[in-house]
């Protein structure tokens, strides 16, 4: 292979590299800032997932039946989620860091509304809403097998879709509360009723 190739591979190498890298980050926020960021904060159950093709990305789109408006104003007992990537026919796209949802799983919700208009095969009607921060606005809920109680655990790369590790979590343990004291510090929260 000629010096002249060689250098062209590379550049084109570290520039995938670059772009990916550019892609990928995401800045943490803590409890207060997405509280104040948020349109709407809701405690739901996911009831139907289906992902459709909107010019040429794909999103998946999940009714979420609202078992609880914590704060901002909600008219209705659901709300339609907009999440990035999803598979739709035999072709799919995965977004790093959207969050993968589960049929019936109950999560702490954290929304922007938006005015995305899902393809109307899908019968998908609003309100729209996207999860602030992607997977990090999600906290899902799990029961704490030693008590019974409903924990929330925030979302984490190394426990999404991993179920059995969740639930063998204790209140004790880090990363998982009381759902009842992070709905009561999020109405307590300054700016909690944007």
């Amino acid at each position: 292979m000629s010096h002249e190739r060689l250098r062209l591979l590379v550049c084109t190498l570290l520039t995938f590299a670059v772009l990916r890298a550019e892609a990928t980050t995401f800045v943490g926020q803590d409890l207060p800032t997405f509280v104040r960021d948020a349109d709407l904060v809701v405690v739901g159950k996911v009831k139907q997932l289906r992902a459709g093709r909107l010019g040429t990305m794909i999103y998946t789109y999940a009714r979420v039946q609202v078992e609880e408006t914590v704060t901002g104003e909600n008219r209705g007992t659901e709300v339609v989620l907009v999440l990035p990537g999803g598979v739709s026919g035999d072709q799919g796209i995965r977004i790093h860091g959207s969050p993968p949802l589960r049929l019936d799983e109950r999560c702490v919700f954290f929304l922007e509304g938006m005015t995305h208009q899902p393809p109307p095969e899908l019968g998908f009607e609003g309100p729209y809403f996207r999860i602030l921060g992607l997977g990090t606005g999600r906290y899902r809920i799990v029961t704490d097998p030693a008590t019974g109680e409903d924990v929330v655990v925030a979302a984490d790369p190394q426990t999404q879709g991993n179920t059995a590790g969740v639930k063998a979590m204790r209140t004790e343990q880090k990363g998982a509360r009381r759902l009842t004291d992070l709905v009561q510090e999020i109405k307590g929260t300054n700016g909690g009723s944007r």
